[in-house]
């Protein structure tokens, strides 16, 4: 594990970090980080609406298990956003 910390890894986000020269030969850096329970959440509710699209255009039949699958989805997509607000408060704490 402090292996992982040298390399400034951190499995609670992901983050991208890029530089280029700016005016006057002056680097420019731009970080982007996201947590990872905020990916979770984005790809699952993007799968649970194009499970329900797909459902009100006929494309995937309404029935037991894709019902199942669309609510898991968006089952998902909930909880991983709960778990994102309740590490938030901890750090906060």
């Amino acid at each position: 594990m402090d292996k992982d910390k040298r390399r400034g890894f951190e499995p609670e986000k992901i983050e991208i970090e890029t530089s280029e020269e700016g005016e006057g030969g002056a680097k420019k850096h731009t970080k982007v980080s996201i947590g990872t329970e905020d990916v979770i959440a984005l790809f699952a509710g993007i799968v649970a609406v194009i499970i329900a699209l797909g459902m009100v255009f006929g494309v995937i039949p309404v029935n037991e298990l894709t019902i199942g699958v669309l609510t898991f989805s968006g089952a998902g997509a909930a909880i991983a956003k709960i778990i994102s607000a309740r590490k938030k408060k901890q750090k906060q704490d």
